[in-house]
């Protein structure tokens, strides 16, 4: 192997820094460049007096090798600042532990045998009604609903339509609108609860409200 055969592959692989830990490509970068430095030293010294190698050939490889360097800087940089958006976020959330929040969310926590569902009309409506829904997709209560354009609140008490208590938990809601000609209304729902915890996950921290989870983007109102 001779010192470009290293400087290409490492090219080609550590500027591919998608997956990479930044740490991690630092010290194969390290590891290569030694590689690079002892094999070029090697060949310097072997080579043949009447057919020197070209010197512009290995600059231009270390400028290569200058530019997977600055990547590789520039991917930790990014990782410090993402994890430092993780932490403030995080911090966030402590402070919103045991406050009252809504969010925008298709669900609702049942607790304690009642659920507060949030809900908007965007016009008037003709008839509307609130269908919830568990896990499995079944209906399990129907209520009815404000038909006035705006902002509603309604306290659900947790039971089915044959009046049996429903384990606590996260329930879909759905609110189903339409004017006095038959066309739908378009509705939307809100979360509305105590703020329990935070989880940090792959998309960054999350509010929870029992086991119903909403991102900060999604909060409405808090306190």
């Amino acid at each position: 192997m001779d010192a470009s055969g290293i400087i290409s592959g490492q090219q080609g692989n550590a500027l591919n820094l998608g997956g990479q830990n930044a740490s991690d490509g630092s010290r194969e970068l390290v590891d290569n460049f030694q590689t690079f430095v002892d094999l070029l030293t090697t060949q310097l010294q072997n080579q043949n007096p009447t057919d020197p190698s070209d010197p512009s050939k290995f600059t231009r490889q270390l400028v290569n090798f200058s530019q997977v360097e600055q990547a590789l800087a520039t991917n930790e940089k990014l990782d410090q600042v993402i994890q430092g958006q993780e932490n403030n976020a995080a911090a966030s959330a402590a402070n919103f532990i045991g406050q009252r929040a809504e969010a925008s969310s298709d669900k609702v926590q049942l607790s304690d045998g009642e659920a507060t569902i949030g809900y908007e009309l965007s016009s008037e409506a003709a008839a509307a009604q609130i269908e919830i829904t568990n896990s499995d997709g079944d209906v399990v209560r129907t209520l009815d609903a404000e038909t006035a354009a705006g902002s509603h609140e309604v306290t659900w008490n947790g039971e089915n339509a044959a009046g049996e208590a429903l384990p606590e938990g996260a329930y879909n809601v759905n609110v189903v609108a339409e004017d006095v000609a038959g066309n739908s209304v378009e509705t939307s729902t809100r979360a509305i609860g105590e703020i329990t915890g935070f989880e940090r996950t792959g998309d960054g921290v999350v509010l929870k409200m029992g086991s119903v989870e909403v991102g900060f983007d999604e909060l409405q109102s808090v306190g």
